[in-house]
């Protein structure tokens, strides 16, 4: 079963390197031709249609096969990318719409390949190896696509990710055939299999949302904003968001080193506290090299989560394919919503300070704060 961690782990690296390749293209092109509202919309068009995508794929991976539902989401990546290369900027939301549905279907199905092909007392670590290496991945990718668009241009940055794709469909297709869910279909696979999901974690439904919102905001928006606010070109701005990334791993590999051997409740919180912070912290502006070292921070806190909070959902309900994608959907409904919140309050509300950030957070560490207040005694360790 090793074999399949290992493809999971390869296509994770090269699918984020590809995501380092596009992503920033994408969020400065519509920063400049659009606006910040628009980078907004990219990301809760994307995040909506990954937060519905993600339930159906349980269910794919159970009556369809990993090799099903991997493959569609590997195709329809492929197409997206091509759509981005032919389309005005003002259509980029939109397609951002199919690359959630993509996503929505490829991500989810490779963190779920992750538990099945690991033994159940690794499944939180074997899941913070995945994100580690997509992470490490992703920041080579941001950094390296801006050398490769500076050398190639626009159409060898989409060719060059279009090829790498391409490779992993194949790949992955012929690794993966015929591998179902204990080597057998399901029948009478529908998303009432979800109740109880639902009933079993229920508790974990408002910090899912906060830790996915605030990934939501480190995806495009604080990406433009940190542009924006910076003045950098396009290429130093890419390298110095590489440089929080890294930093950003860094710090949640020594925090969950010390969640492991003092007690992670404890560690978790306080961190998502000090993400909040670190939220409010560069809502001002600030010096260039501050501000992407603060921007490290909500990067860094969102690892953490990340791997803590589906192991936990795992472990409750019993289902690794349905427990995975069920947790993706709520971090991606978080998601969506955060920037729509953010731009919002900043049309309403016009000052040199980001308001819409001050608010949003403001109301995760009221929502952390009430959660950690009712759930004391079961987290009281």
């Amino acid at each position: 079963m090793i074999k399949y961690y290992l493809l999971a782990l390869t296509v994770c690296s090269i699918g984020m390197i590809v995501v380092g390749f596009i992503r920033p293209y994408i969020v400065f092109h519509t920063l400049e031709e659009q606006g910040i509202v628009f980078v907004a919309c990219l990301t809760a068009g994307f995040m909506f249609a990954r937060a519905l995508t993600s339930l159906y794929t349980g269910l794919f991976i159970k009556s369809r096969g990993y090799c099903f539902t991997g493959t569609i989401g590997l195709v329809l990546w492929t197409s997206v990318l091509y759509l981005y290369l032919i389309t005005p900027s003002n259509l980029y939301p939109l397609i951002r719409v199919v690359e959630g549905f993509s996503a929505g279907m490829l991500w989810p199905t490779m963190q779920a390949l992750v538990v099945h092909s690991i033994p159940s007392s690794w499944k939180t670590r074997g899941l913070s190896i995945y994100f580690i290496v997509g992470n490490v991945s992703y920041n080579f990718g941001v950094w390296f696509g801006g050398l490769v668009k500076a050398w190639a241009g626009v159409y060898g940055l989409f060719y060059s990710s279009i090829v790498l794709v391409t490779v992993l469909i194949l790949v992955y297709s012929l690794a993966t055939k015929g591998l179902y869910v204990n080597s057998s279909l399901y029948s009478n696979v529908d998303l009432g299999l979800y109740r109880d999901v639902f009933k079993k974690t229920v508790d974990l439904l408002p910090i899912a949302i906060v830790v996915g919102g605030i990934a939501g905001l480190s995806l495009d928006y604080l990406l433009a904003y940190a542009k924006e606010l910076s003045g950098f070109s396009y290429e130093t701005a890419r390298l110095f968001w590489s440089y929080a990334g890294y930093l950003g791993l860094a710090l949640s590999l020594l925090v969950s080193y010390v969640a492991d051997k003092y007690g992670g409740v404890g560690i978790s919180y306080s961190v998502a506290y000090i993400v909040s912070i670190s939220l409010l912290a560069i809502s001002t502006p600030l010096n260039p090299i501050l501000l992407y070292t603060l921007l490290s921070i909500p990067v860094m806190g969102t690892r953490v989560f990340r791997p803590v909070i589906r192991g936990v959902a795992i472990e409750r309900v019993g289902d690794r394919e349905l427990g995975i994608t069920y947790t993706n959907t709520l971090m991606n409904l978080g998601a969506g919503i955060a920037p729509l919140i953010v731009v919002t309050i900043n049309q309403l509300v016009e000052t040199n300070i980001n308001t819409g950030v001050i608010a949003y957070s403001l109301a995760s560490i009221t929502t952390i704060t009430m959660f950690l207040l009712k759930n004391r005694r079961l987290y009281k360790r």
